[in-house]
């Protein structure tokens, strides 16, 4: 049960001492190994301090404008908790296919507050209950909340996708520039399947896509050897990044991570303990492969934008009252192909076209709203079967069509 009050993250202490036995230098855990060994310490330095507030930025830049996200927040190491805020600033023409996967579903690009409690994700837009998805919750509806559930705890951090999250695979080939008050910067490079880990899930290449190209870190550390700044250059992935739908006109990605207040007092709420409820994901939403043809749904507002699938969270509504869509008809493995396809358009003469065409008429009347399309929601493809072995062979695992708004 969560606290009644606000988190306290107390700062931890250690003293040294002993007859005769000498202060080791601070910093020296990390800093007296070899450059190879340094930065994985230091991600565990970090951690042994207990507490830190965070900032973070997501930028990509085009000719014509910018979209930068911006995280804000505070983590206990210790209990495994976090809590952040995350905001998208779109400047000028930026391209609005980018900017959508940047805002993770999202309908606008509305606050959005997100915390973790040990395995637990917590999600909540403006005005609305906190969502949370348990790690059977985040199974359950697989990479439909994605969004949400990239940024559970990680080995490096309570509040994973991060930058942190790259530095212990970091390896310093070379001793780090040091300053005057005791502090280090290293350069050095991670390959593109690590330095994807802190990208959205929406951006994110495919393994496929990902080759052998290394991206840019500068990593910095305090003088006790803890990490409070990493600038990562995501250029050298802008490739495979087009391969996933960035558009073209993308030139430059580059994301930076602060961390302050290592080891101090840090005070914030948890979910159910700011003034807004909770409400388990599994028990309000459902998936909307498991809705009846003639049902009605409602899509919630921070995943209002998502791309529909089969797995998607989706709140039971009242086909008499306001809904966001209606299911016409579910077909097994196989036909029709993914997409989605506006009513009356060449590409949906297919099963859910006919489900279509055979509905009801007050469903089709749905069909004719401005804004309305037939969705054509298909689940991930089923893998092929080993040699010898019952299966699909790579087929899809099943269709929802449905009439709704996109």
């Amino acid at each position: 049960m969560l606290g009644a009050l606000p988190i306290l993250l107390g700062a931890l202490s250690c003293e040294t001492g002993g007859s005769g036995t000498a202060a080791p230098a601070p910093g020296a855990a990390v800093f007296s190994l070899p450059p190879a060994q340094q930065l994985r310490a230091a991600a565990e330095a970090t951690r042994r301090a207990g507490t830190a507030t965070f900032v973070g930025t997501l930028a990509l830049s085009s000719a014509a404008g910018t979209a930068v996200e911006h995280t804000t927040g505070a983590m206990d190491f210790a209990e495994s908790r976090s809590r952040a805020e995350v905001s998208l600033e779109v400047a000028g023409a930026f391209p609005e296919d980018a900017a959508a996967a940047l805002r993770g579903g999202r309908e606008a690009p509305g606050p959005l507050s997100l915390a973790t409690d040990g395995g637990d994700v917590f999600a909540r837009g403006e005005d609305s209950a906190w969502l949370r998805f348990t790690p059977g919750a985040v199974e359950e509806f697989e990479g439909a909340v994605a969004a949400f559930s990239e940024h559970s705890a990680s080995p490096a951090a309570p509040y994973g996708g991060t930058l942190a999250d790259l530095v212990p695979s970091a390896v310093a080939e070379r001793a780090p520039e040091e300053r005057a008050d005791g502090s280090r910067r290293y350069r050095v490079t991670v390959p593109a399947r690590t330095a994807a880990k802190a990208l959205p899930a929406a951006l994110r290449p495919g393994t496929a896509e990902r080759g052998g190209e290394q991206v840019p870190l500068t990593v910095e550390l305090d003088g006790l050897g803890r990490i409070t700044r990493v600038d990562a250059d995501f250029g050298p992935l802008l490739a495979a990044l087009r391969q996933e739908g960035l558009p073209e006109g993308v030139t430059d990605v580059r994301g930076t991570l602060e961390l302050g207040a290592l080891g101090e007092p840090t005070a914030y709420r948890l979910p159910g303990r700011d003034g807004a409820g909770v409400e388990d994901a599994r028990k309000v939403l459902t998936p909307l492969r498991e809705f009846a043809a003639g049902s009605c749904a409602a899509r919630e507002p921070v995943l209002a934008a998502a791309p529909l699938t089969r797995a998607s969270p989706l709140r039971t509504a009242d086909c008499d009252a306001a809904h966001d869509l209606r299911v016409l008809a579910r077909f097994g493995p196989g036909e029709p192909p993914a997409g989605q396809h506006p009513v009356g358009g060449a590409e949906s003469a297919t099963r859910c076209a006919g489900a279509l065409a055979r509905a009801p008429e007050e469903w089709r009347r749905e069909a004719r709203r401005d804004g309305a399309a037939l969705v054509v929601a298909v689940e991930p493809p089923v893998p092929a079967a080993r040699p010898g072995a019952a299966g699909t062979g790579g087929t899809t695992g099943g269709t929802t069509c449905v009439v709704g708004r996109v």
